[in-house]
């Protein structure tokens, strides 16, 4: 598998085809929690209305949220309870939330997510 990431004008000007498109990206950290495992659920919420807002996205032209789905009995309900209170609030139908592990292996960790996500809409 193989991602090219050119900018929009480019691609048109080479007459390549678009098969998504990096809209606005968010980096943060919850500071000190009470453990790796237990993330802030206000400061994910935090990062999505700042990047949501900031780039004057609506959430109701979002067709599906990638998560990244820790697979632990507090990380998964806090990040489903920042996606819905950030974009699922504002939506006038539910938000598909989808999650695919990549098993942490050191190579290729980010591929199959944004594959996944990718192929949700259609592209």
């Amino acid at each position: 598998m193989v991602f090219v990431l050119r900018r929009s004008d480019r691609a048109r000007q080479e007459k390549d085809r678009s098969y998504a498109k990096i809209v606005a990206t968010g980096v943060n950290s919850a500071g000190r929690t009470n453990g790796i495992s237990l993330p802030s659920r206000e400061a994910q919420a935090n990062l999505l209305r700042a990047i949501y807002e900031g780039n004057n996205i609506d959430s109701n032209q979002v067709a599906f949220v990638e998560g990244h789905g820790t697979g632990t009995k507090v990380g998964d309900p806090s990040e489903v309870w920042s996606i819905g209170t950030v974009i699922g609030a504002n939506r006038r139908a539910p938000v598909p939330i989808g999650s695919i592990k990549s098993e942490h292996r050191p190579y290729g960790t980010g591929f199959r997510p944004v594959r996944h996500a990718q192929g949700r809409h259609g592209a």
